[in-house]
């Protein structure tokens, strides 16, 4: 995923998909936590990553893409999807 992150950072989009599927929706969502969680300590004096906790679909939506996630793992680890990424 991290790969996939510096590639999609950098303007690579088709070998950021690639690398990880999933990364469209990852990426911007894991940037979007670290900024809200930044805005709260400095807004705040504290570290609140579970702002959106508050959220109804917070629980769903992290539940979903991490069932998402262990579904392309094992797809890959089976061939899919390019089968398993060198690393390195």
């Amino acid at each position: 995923m991290t790969r996939a992150s510096l590639a999609l950072a950098t303007g690579h989009v088709r070998e950021a998909i690639g690398i990880h599927p999933l990364v469209i929706p990852v990426a911007p969502l894991a940037a979007l936590v670290v900024l809200a969680a930044a805005y709260n300590y400095v807004r705040h004096g504290r570290f609140a990553s579970v702002a959106f906790t508050h959220r109804r679909w917070a629980t769903p939506a992290a539940i979903l893409l991490g069932a998402a996630m262990t579904a392309l793992w094992i797809a890959r680890f089976f061939g899919a999807f390019g089968g398993p990424v060198p690393v390195g």
